[in-house]
């Protein structure tokens, strides 16, 4: 995308802080396993093709691509080579879904926004659930996590950690490339512990998956992960048929989310969107919903909106209890 937006290897490597020749090698191999040309020379830079522009589909390119830092670039060619491998019918399917899955990620603003997008697309492929978790750079803060797994089950998974121990993130630790899990996977489990997990998750409906490793050079891995209870024929089929679209939905929806979310606030690891952070100090200080409303020039009932949602995150009954844990946080962090 960088190459695009500024016209030429050499623009786009001073606008990444990279070498110019590590973009060439990217889109140079990005082509190669495209199978077809991306960029083409002209007197003052590179030319993105014209019939790779009109397809208007990007997602972020996998670590291998790049020996630094990823760059986005367009990947329509990609999407129709994948899709179009199981057959014509199948293949406008899937670019339907895909379409779909772009224009809801564009307007999403919220986890919520986010889980729908996911959720949506999932039940488009026949794919059950889903979860997406992105580690932090610190081990104490808690992983973001976006899923549609059973809430008892993320809310058990969150409480013990268990993505320290977690065999499936340890394994989206070593390679960049997706991978299947199952049965299969019990001969790998290294202790008691995470034979106990495996067990667990079994119990939710939590047997079989297929999870993406995003290694994307602006920090932890994060993971997206497909699952269900048995082995399913239209699961296996949709994995077998777009498994790199799959990727190329992974990428594209964790830089969606890293990009839109970045700006949470966390109480005690408990993360915040913007508005509910700015709404809860505003009530720290002694402000109603309503008051709350004409400083921030929104509404009475969504000032209330924002902290009731914030009372719903923290785990508390009243906005006093909520102002609470903020004042306790804000005077854990002064020490």
């Amino acid at each position: 995308m960088a190459s695009t937006e500024h016209g030429s290897f050499r623009r786009a490597a001073d606008a990444l802080n990279l070498q110019q020749s590590s973009v060439s090698r990217g889109v140079r191999s990005l082509e190669h396993r495209v199978g077809a040309q991306l960029f083409g020379q002209r007197p003052r830079g590179e030319r993105f093709l014209q019939e790779t522009r009109q397809s208007n589909w990007r997602a972020t390119c996998p670590r291998p691509f790049f020996e630094t830092r990823p760059v986005q670039v367009a990947i329509g060619q990609e999407v129709e080579k994948a899709s179009l491998s199981s057959g014509t019918c199948a293949g406008r399917a899937m670019h339907r879904v895909f379409q779909n899955f772009i224009d809801l990620l564009s307007t999403a603003e919220d986890l919520q926004d986010f889980s729908n997008a996911m959720a949506d697309t999932a039940t488009a492929l026949d794919l059950s659930c889903f979860a997406y978790l992105a580690l932090q750079r610190s081990e104490n803060d808690e992983p973001r996590l976006i899923s549609t797994y059973p809430s008892r089950w993320t809310a058990r998974y969150l409480r013990n950690s268990y993505q320290m121990i977690d065999p499936v993130i340890r394994e989206a630790l070593q390679t960049p490339e997706p991978f299947r899990w199952g049965g299969d996977f019990r001969s790998r489990l290294t202790s008691m512990a995470q034979q106990q997990l495996f067990d667990e998750a079994a119990q939710f409906g939590i047997r079989f998956g297929f999870t993406v490793p995003i290694h994307d050079g602006h920090g932890p891995i994060a993971a997206l992960t497909f699952a269900v209870d048995a082995k399913r024929p239209q699961f296996e089929r949709c994995i077998d048929s777009h498994a790199r679209v799959l990727q190329l939905m992974a990428m594209h929806f964790h830089a969606h989310v890293r990009r839109k979310l970045a700006n949470e606030r966390a109480i005690k690891g408990i993360r915040l969107s913007p508005r509910e952070f700015e709404c809860l100090e505003w009530a720290s200080q002694g402000k109603s919903a309503w008051e709350i409303g004409c400083i921030l020039g929104i509404s009475r009932n969504t000032a209330a909106y924002y902290l009731e949602n914030a009372k719903e995150k923290l785990g508390v009954r009243t906005i006093a209890q909520a102002v609470t844990r903020l004042a306790a946080a804000n005077k854990s962090k002064q020490k």
